[in-house]
């Protein structure tokens, strides 16, 4: 059977290790704790998400085919997947439509998560369709 063990975090090296770090700190104390209300899924609910979605790809794959920087991203939106989830002023509302308003944030905040451009449309495009699954609304080419 094929090991799937070692979490993102657990792969990523280097200064990219250091920035997902301060990115995963910055979500815990800024944004996580407004994803509240009647379904409360702050950083725990995030890692489990990091978790299960490093449970999809071997670690094999991980290690030797795919690049640090997609290791990042994967982590990166794990992390921010749920941000536009609740609004802050407002902890019952719930965001049906909460993938685009999490890219909106990321994409407006991402120097303040500590991501670059590039970084932030990637980890955007990603959480932008986990709430419709609608896969289609991704670019079809690279953004530069």
């Amino acid at each position: 059977m094929t090991k799937c063990e070692n979490k993102f975090r657990d792969i990523i090296k280097g200064n990219l290790r250091i920035l997902i770090d301060a990115v995963w700190e910055k979500a815990k104390t800024t944004y996580h704790n407004f994803q509240k209300g009647d379904n409360i899924q702050s950083t725990l609910h995030c890692e489990t998400v990091e978790i299960n979605l490093g449970k999809l790809i071997p670690d094999a794959k991980k290690e030797t085919d795919l690049k640090q920087i997609h290791l990042f991203i994967l982590s990166a939106a794990a992390c921010l997947h749920d941000i536009g989830k609740v609004e802050s002023n407002d902890k019952k509302v719930f965001k049906s439509n909460h993938g685009k308003v999490s890219r909106e944030i990321i994409l407006k905040d991402y120097q303040k998560l500590g991501l670059d451009k590039g970084q932030a449309i990637a980890v955007g495009d990603i959480v932008s369709v986990h709430d419709d699954g609608n896969l289609e609304e991704l670019p079809k080419t690279p953004v530069k």
